[in-house]
């Protein structure tokens, strides 16, 4: 007869071995909590870095809000005991995209460099339709939309007296912002016209003829030349035709 030997049955793990496979399980979990507890949450430095930017720009009239860009998830910096801090670096916290530094200050200091991205939302002159270029803006070329202007260096404009006989440079699409990059002033007086010149006190003015020397858009001097009397002054334009000096 033949016999054959089975391969031997497992046997269950003893009850000291599962004690002692539970607790290596359980204090590797409990040194890892330890371990991420000493290191300072990038979600504290990154809030801190926002909050940097919105006080630093503090405006009530207008809706900021600020994002920072992901930090790298293999950071270990340690838990600072004390509040963060944060700081603008030179050259680096002007237009749309920022950076801030965040630093820990205690018994074992860090810094670091976070970059910020900035939103404004504004109320702005946007063009109604198709501009052609050298186009004289009017009332009815200028509609109002809400636009994120953090990057546009203020190179824009919120009210319609701003640009209203302006002149394009270019043309422009629309729904396109209406910038200071884009227009320019008309020439309201142009050289060898005559005009009326202004001199005006706080009690008194008096109206003169005058011939422009040179061209001038609102709000620049220029030389002009009194009819009567011959002489030269240097005055400002104040509309088409009329310049204006102070005596």
């Amino acid at each position: 007869m033949k016999s054959y030997i089975g391969k031997p049955r497992k046997q269950p793990l003893s009850l000291a071995f599962r004690f002692v496979a539970w607790t290596a399980i359980w204090l590797t979990h409990a040194v890892f909590a330890v371990s991420a507890a000493e290191f300072q949450s990038l979600e504290s430095i990154r809030s801190a870095a926002e909050q940097h930017v919105l006080e630093l720009l503090n405006n009530p009239g207008n809706e900021m809000s600020a994002s920072a860009g992901s930090l790298d998830q293999r950071l270990r910096l340690s838990d600072c005991t004390q509040p963060l801090e944060t700081f603008s670096p030179p050259g680096r916290s002007s237009g749309a995209r920022r950076t801030v530094g965040v630093r820990c200050t205690d018994e074992s200091p860090w810094s670091l460099y976070v970059p910020v991205t900035l939103s404004i939302d504004k109320r702005v002159a946007v063009a109604s339709g198709v501009l052609s270029r050298g186009h004289i803006l009017t009332k009815d070329d200028i509609l109002f939309d809400q636009r994120d202007v953090a990057g546009l260096h203020h190179s824009y404009f919120t009210e319609t007296d701003q640009i209203i006989g302006q002149k394009l440079k270019r043309t422009i699409k629309s729904g396109d912002i209406l910038s200071a990059r884009q227009l320019v002033a008309p020439q309201a007086v142009k050289l060898g016209d005559t005009g009326v010149i202004l001199a005006k006190s706080d009690t008194i003015q008096i109206h003169m003829s005058g011939k422009a020397k040179e061209n001038g858009a609102v709000g620049e001097r220029i030389t002009v030349t009194n009819s009567s009397s011959g002489k030269e002054v240097e005055a400002t334009v104040i509309e088409p035709g009329i310049v204006t000096v102070a005596f």
